[in-house]
């Protein structure tokens, strides 16, 4: 590399540090000597101090565990928050695995792409989960480095969240060797996990998720339907891929007692057990912000402490 691109690359660095404070130290770990001189007084001369870490206050917490959430984006995102929220001292990582249409960065107000690495991959697939593989394959994923990549959802230090696949031509191109090891890495360094996944029920990704988790959630749309259909297909999985059913809770996600089947009714029919989170018109609003993951209301967050006894109940 030329000295004049050298410095060109040093200069877009301090830049990155400039809007980044927290990254500074990160940064400077993974320059050469002369780099890091060069970084070093950039910075001095804009006057750029790394962030002190806050303390955090320890708080009454889950179990170490991951969760999958099959096809419903909003309950990964609001369940994600709510954990952060009652768990301030414990670190989130959820992970978008859903290769058909991942939308978690909509609903948790998140940026889609990582901009402070440097890759030989083009921008469009600079997210979360391509830069952990990776990372993974030239060894150098650490916790650390993890963190570099992960997007931050505003308002939860603790919610790390790493961004999937927006280019569907990629779909047949990932390994799901690859996949297992980002799982094995997030669950080895994360006290909560949670990935969200599609409900094709032969998606690798899909059923690797169901089968490492601890818990799974499964949303119905409140309908006997779908309800049949979602149960229907994790019958089929408990007997083709050893998907248990113990670990599995569905979830009548945004349900609405005036037009949805009734709980109580459904709990009496059907083998299994249904939780509800009921509706909100927010959920229905399109903005540029999701209000419920921005500002979640105290009887949103009572409902998914509901849940999360549930989890634990679980996993217990």
């Amino acid at each position: 590399m030329s000295e004049a691109n050298n410095l060109a690359k040093v200069q877009q660095l301090s830049k990155i540090a400039k809007e980044n404070p927290k990254d500074i130290e990160f940064i400077r770990d993974h320059l050469t000597l002369r780099n890091r001189q060069i970084f070093d007084s950039i910075l001095k001369e804009k006057k750029v101090k790394a962030k002190k870490a806050h303390r955090v206050k320890a708080s009454k917490s889950v179990k170490p565990m991951m969760v999958t959430v099959m096809n419903e984006a909003r309950l990964a995102a609001e369940l994600s928050v709510a954990l952060a929220k009652n768990n301030k001292n414990k670190t989130i990582a959820i992970l978008d695995a859903d290769r058909f249409n991942p939308k978690l960065n909509t609903y948790l107000n998140a940026k889609s792409y990582i901009k402070s690495v440097y890759t030989h991959l083009d921008f469009q697939r600079t997210t979360g989960l391509n830069l952990l593989i990776d990372a993974s394959h030239k060894h150098v994923l650490t916790k650390k480095y993890a963190q570099h990549l992960s997007l931050r959802v505003k308002g939860y230090k603790n919610i790390h969240y790493f961004s999937g696949s927006y280019m569907l031509e990629d779909y047949e191109y990932y390994k799901l060797e690859d996949f297992r090891q980002i799982i094995k890495f997030l669950k080895s360094t994360y006290d909560l996990v949670i990935v969200h996944t599609n409900d094709f029920i032969y998606d690798a990704f899909t059923v690797h998720s169901l089968i490492g988790s601890d818990v799974n959630l499964i949303p119905c749309k409140g309908l006997m339907h779908d309800v049949k259909e979602k149960t229907k297909c994790m019958t089929f999985l408990e007997k083709k891929q050893r998907v248990t059913s113990d670990k599995n809770i569905y979830v009548l996600f945004n349900h609405d007692k005036k037009r949805h089947i009734n709980k109580r009714l459904l709990n009496q029919a059907m083998d299994e057990k249904f939780l509800s989170i009921s509706y909100l018109k927010q959920r229905d609003v399109d903005s540029s912000q999701y209000n419920l993951t921005r500002h979640m209301k105290k009887r949103v967050l009572k409902e998914y402490s509901q849940l999360m006894k549930s989890i634990d109940q679980v996993i217990s």
